[in-house]
Formats: structure tokens, C-alpha cells, sequence
């Protein structure tokens, strides 16, 4: 009788540690919830306090003007802290699928202004030994273009030459290559996000660094009728790709001059391919982008179908400059599929 009691207790005990686990986890829930729900707010009202300052801007002059550039900017920094705060905290959504029996997962950041249009559609590839978290604090297009759709997608382990065992997180860079794991991925993600959307089918881009741009070629030379234009950062277009890269698409691609993961030679093979590709003129001056070092080179290549490669040479070696999203952004509203 001892004996049945003592069980009887147990199993009390049991369901009542479970029940508080359960309310425990319902008000962690609740709590993560309602933390998320502040931090969009704030989101909110910096982007419309700087969509006002942006506003006065355009009907300023002198020292007003110089004053409301400096307020746009702190802005933009608090933007961007809010902005990594949500990515922290998980507020923003992340999307899994099963890919050829691989399970894949993208960071997603859905539109927050003119909801009732289609809306453009970026993906953003992470370099090798990066993720999409980190990716999206970097290159925060979701802060520049909020009317955008952004897709940061998170790799798999991948071998390289310089990661010869395959310990980071990177992206395939040729046909073929790993049973295509990437671009299945990639065509998985836009089938899933043109049912939960309204994408404009005419401005669907492709953005990365290092091996995210060498991922990004690859979509342009395979995906290639898919892609409205393409942002490249400290990345090259693969030789295996070199011939198969078939459909004109406008191109910025920004080089590092002491980036050496790439000779100066399979650089210039690059734009030398995207520019017979799409048909482009001799090279003209351009101007540099904002922020960028005052050393920073930049040469556009026209093209008579509006596909034209621009090339930007900055001091700087093999890294994201923080100057590129917005550079980027602006290069891609400028382009839609032709």
C-alpha cells in the first residue's frame, strides 16, 4: 500500500513539474513575443522619423541641410542597432525547407512599407565561414530597401581550397557541383516565397561576398533568365561557368585592389565576360560611391539594353565595405529584368 502511494506521489510530482515547465515556457514565449512586438515599433517610428528628415532634406539648403544629413545618419545607426536587436532576439522569421534530403534554412525579412505593391525580392549570400545572422547585420538591406523582400540564406559546410576539409559554411560555385545542393536550394526558396508574396517577377537580385558571390555568378550564368541584376562584392565568376554565362544582366561588382584571394588577371576575366555578355561600350567614369575611401575607383561600362557592369575599385582588401549595401540598393532600383 506504502509502495502504491509513493508512486502515486511520483507521478503527482511528475505532471506538476510538467505543468510548471509548460507555463514557464508559455511565459518565456509570451515574453520573447511581447519583446518582439517593441522592438518593430521602435523600428517603426525611427524609419518614419527618417523617412520625414528625408523629406525636409529635398526643401533644405545650408546649414539645415548639413544639420538633417547628420540627424539622418544617426538614424540610420539606431535603425541599424534595432535592426540587429530583432535579429538577435529571433523576431524576424526563419524559413526551413527540405531540399534532396537536406534540411535548409534562410533568414527572412519580409516587406515593411508599401504593402499593397509587388515588392522586390534580394537574396543575400554569407562568404565562406559566415551564416545569414551575421550577414544580415552587414548588409542590412532590409534597413536600406524596406519595400524589398530580403533572403539571407544560411550554407553548408563546403570544401575549398583554403578550407580543404570542408569545416565552414560556404556555397557551391560550380554546375554540377555536390548534386547542385545550392541551386535546388535556391529554387525551393523562390517557389515557396513567390506562394507567400507578391513578388515582382522583374526584380528578383542576387547579392554576396567572396564565395556568396562566386554562389551569386553561378545563379546568374544557371538562373540567369531569372535575375533582374547582380551585386557582387570581392568575389569572381568560376571558369567551369565562363561559357554557360549566357543572359545579359546588369552587374556591380566591387573589387578590393590588395584582395588577393583572386589575381588581378581572373578579375578582369570576370567583367571581361559580363561585358561581352551584355553588350557593353568602352568603360567611363563614374562616381565613387559615398563614404567610400577618396582613392576608390569606379568605371561603368554602358550597355545598350540597359544591362551595364560597373566596376568599383576601393584600397581596401578582402572585405565588405560598409559603404556597399547602400551602393548596391541603389544599383539595383535602377535595374529590372529584361
Amino acid at each position: 500500500m506504502g509502495h502504491r502511494h509513493s508512486s502515486l506521489r511520483s507521478f503527482a510530482l511528475g505532471v506538476f513539474v510538467t505543468l510548471i515547465s509548460l507555463l514557464a515556457l508559455r511565459s518565456r514565449e509570451a515574453l520573447a513575443q511581447g519583446s518582439c512586438v517593441t522592438l518593430e515599433n521602435q523600428l517603426k517610428g525611427l524609419e518614419a522619423g527618417q523617412a520625414r528628415l528625408q523629406k525636409d532634406l529635398q526643401r533644405a539648403a545650408g546649414e539645415d541641410k548639413q544639420s538633417l544629413v547628420q540627424q539622418i545618419k544617426e538614424l540610420e545607426s539606431e535603425i541599424r542597432q534595432k535592426q540587429a536587436e530583432l535579429i538577435k532576439d529571433k523576431c524576424k522569421g526563419v524559413v526551413t525547407w527540405n531540399v534532396a534530403g537536406r534540411n535548409r534554412e534562410a533568414l527572412v525579412f519580409p516587406p515593411t512599407t508599401d504593402l499593397e505593391m509587388k515588392h522586390p525580392l534580394i537574396f543575400a549570400w554569407h562568404g565562406h565561414g559566415g551564416n545569414m545572422n551575421n550577414a544580415a547585420q552587414s548588409m542590412h538591406f532590409q534597413t536600406l530597401w524596406p519595400a524589398a523582400i530580403v533572403v539571407y540564406p544560411q550554407g553548408l559546410k563546403t570544401e575549398t581550397e583554403r578550407d580543404p576539409n570542408g569545416n565552414a559554411y560556404g556555397w557551391q560555385k560550380e554546375n554540377g557541383q555536390d548534386d547542385n545542393r545550392d541551386l535546388k536550394f535556391f529554387d525551393a526558396m523562390l517557389a515557396t516565397l513567390q506562394k507567400k508574396y507578391s513578388i515582382d517577377d522583374t526584380r528578383i537580385y542576387t547579392t554576396g561576398f567572396s564565395n556568396g558571390t562566386g554562389f551569386s555568378y553561378l545563379l546568374w550564368a544557371e538562373r540567369g533568365q531569372t535575375l533582374a541584376a547582380i551585386g557582387a562584392v570581392a568575389g569572381v565568376l568560376a571558369d567551369s561557368e565562363q561559357e554557360r554565362l549566357m543572359k545579359p544582366g546588369a552587374l556591380i561588382a566591387i573589387f578590393g585592389m590588395g584582395d588577393g584571394t583572386a589575381s588581378e588577371e581572373v578579375k578582369e576575366k570576370t567583367i571581361r565576360r559580363a561585358r561581352e555578355v551584355n553588350g557593353t561600350a568602352s568603360g567611363q567614369p563614374c562616381p565613387a560611391p559615398n563614404e567610400a575611401p577618396s582613392d576608390t575607383k569606379c568605371v561603368i561600362y554602358p550597355s545598350p539594353t540597359n544591362t551595364p557592369v560597373r566596376k568599383v575599385i576601393h584600397p581596401g582588401g578582402h572585405v565588405y565595405p560598409p559603404w556597399a549595401p547602400d551602393e548596391i540598393v541603389k544599383f539595383f532600383k535602377n535595374h529590372r529584368w529584361q
